[in-house]
């Protein structure tokens, strides 16, 4: 329900949004564990408002399997969002109004957004890469570090809009029965299949600007090329000639991966 690994994802991002906001490595644990609850948060909600689309996607959830009742889900993300306050104690105004209209961001979302065609994408998209804001936040970050920070957000924009949009291909049967306006159901899966490569192809190109305009190092440049680069095209070469059952999902689970070496190579764009 929490879905705990992604959680953490979601917090270790904050550390290249912090590392290009500073120059410096480090993680702010306090602000870091906030926004593991926070996302939490926000996938408890999701299922409780996904219960139909669940029913025929991911029964095995806890909602549609009957494990947990709608209750409960609401108690836990309500302690959730306890616990990311607890977290944020003593922090600025700015970092508590950022999480507050992140909070808010979610819950709109899962309300009424996700019905919503591409605007869905969008939201989802401009949520992750977010992160990069609130980085700026914590660090104070300078003009030329806003400059990397503001690459770095249009670099996992792109991403999570391609990823969103493949989603809705593999959630297609679900999201029908939801009710949902999705690029899938409605142009179909060629158009979504487009969409999304042309989402990771802008993020390919935006990679090498990003390189030569903020100046970054040799080290970032080979890491985004063979570890991110790389897997997404060989990704999207198995989707357009080897359309079988199955390979979305596939491409799915592989763009998530491919989020790992992202993130160490912004990371590693940020030293010094």
């Amino acid at each position: 329900m929490m879905r705990p690994l992604n959680g953490v994802i979601a917090a270790l991002t904050l550390l290249p949004a912090v590392v290009l906001g500073s120059g410096h490595i480090y993680l702010p644990i306090r602000i870091a564990i906030a926004t593991f609850f926070i996302a939490s948060y926000g996938y408890i909600i999701n299922d409780l408002f996904d219960f139909r689309a669940d029913k025929v996607n991911k029964p095995e959830r806890p909602f549609p399997s009957r494990k947990l009742s709608a209750w409960e889900g609401i108690n836990a993300a309500l302690l959730c969002l306890v616990l990311s306050a607890v977290a944020l104690a003593g922090s600025d105004i700015a970092i508590w109004l950022f999480f507050a209209a992140f909070a808010a961001g979610l819950f709109l979302y899962s309300f009424k957004i996700s019905a919503l065609l591409v605007v869905a994408n969008f939201w989802v998209a401009t949520l992750c890469s977010s992160a990069f804001l609130l980085g700026g936040l914590i660090t104070q970050a300078s003009p030329v570090r806003q400059g990397m920070l503001i690459a770095a957000g249009a670099l996992t924009f792109l991403y999570h809009l391609g990823r969103e949009i493949i989603k809705d291909i593999e959630d297609v049967e679900g999201d029908r029965v939801a009710g949902r306006r999705t690029i899938a159901i409605v142009w179909g899966a060629g158009v979504a299949r487009c969409n999304a490569a042309t989402a990771f192809g802008l993020l390919v190109v935006t990679s090498y600007i990003s390189y030569f305009a903020c100046g970054l190092s040799t080290i970032y440049l080979l890491l985004i090329s063979l570890a991110v680069n790389l897997p997404i095209v060989l990704i999207f070469a198995g989707l357009v000639f080897r359309k079988r059952e199955g390979n979305i999902k596939r491409a799915s689970i592989a763009l998530k991966l491919v989020m790992i070496p992202a993130l160490v190579a912004l990371t590693v764009a940020g030293v010094g």
